[in-house]
């Protein structure tokens, strides 16, 4: 999903949050009843069946391309392949896996042949060669993908607030000359998140997902400069 329509999305919702009125007197009879009969931060007040609606669908892990017929994971996903207790403790290299804006590299272009190359000689490089088997584009079981930083960092930049610079970059390959971040991924399995309740409390909304008994995934998000930036998603214990 596009970045403007997530903000788009959550500006919504969390306007009407602002606006809604505890009884049914204040929000008419034909208001959305509470998502949740509990909240999960003392003194906030709960997000609608409607609000949740709207955010699941900001944060759909996957989108539908109709003219070309692909379904491609979203960059909000990204942000739930990991739990952080601060955007700048999430996971580079499993925020990268699903990454949509990627770059397929390719045996046949020579620029691309360089690139593995310089990629063969990192600390990290999960490709040996071993017997008949030498390490090549065209060679390895699963595709070489690209991720130029300065992508990355718009989409960091947008939802979180932050850039590569902050985050954890452990397991990450890098290729300073090219400015980008590779890996080799081959699979589907973007990250999840549908929240089944919410709340929000000043500046900051909590969506939630129960994981287990008592347990639930939580996603804060805080207001800062009139822009909704991802703060946190981990797992919470309620007793």
């Amino acid at each position: 999903m596009k970045r403007w329509c997530l903000a788009f999305l959550l500006s919504s919702l969390l306007l009407l949050a602002g606006c809604a009125g505890s009884g049914s007197d204040a929000a008419g009879d034909d208001a959305v009843p509470a998502a949740a009969p509990q909240v999960l931060t003392e003194g906030a007040e709960a997000l609608t069946n409607e609000q949740l609606e709207q955010a699941r669908e900001a944060f759909a892990s996957d989108h539908y391309d109709a003219a070309t017929g692909t379904i491609s994971s979203t960059e909000i996903s990204c942000f739930f392949t990991s739990c952080y207790d601060r955007a700048e403790d999430l996971s580079l290299a499993e925020f990268l896996r699903y990454y949509p804006n990627r770059e397929t590299m390719r045996s046949d272009d020579v620029g691309d042949q360089a690139q593995f190359e310089a990629l063969m000689k990192l600390e990290g490089f999960p490709f040996q060669a071993e017997g008949d088997f030498v390490p090549s584009l065209a060679t390895i079981p699963s595709p070489t993908h690209r991720y130029p930083r300065a992508a990355v960092d718009a989409t960091l930049q947008a939802y979180a607030g932050i850039t590569t610079a902050l985050t954890n970059t452990e397991g990450v390959l890098y290729l300073p000359e090219y400015d980008a971040y590779y890996n080799f991924t081959s699979d589907w399995g973007p990250g999840m998140f549908q929240p089944d309740g919410g709340e929000k409390l000043g500046g900051t909304v909590r969506f939630w997902q129960q994981a287990g008994e008592g347990s639930y995934m939580v996603l804060t998000l805080e207001n800062t400069d009139d822009a909704w930036l991802i703060r946190s998603f981990r797992t919470e214990t309620i007793k």
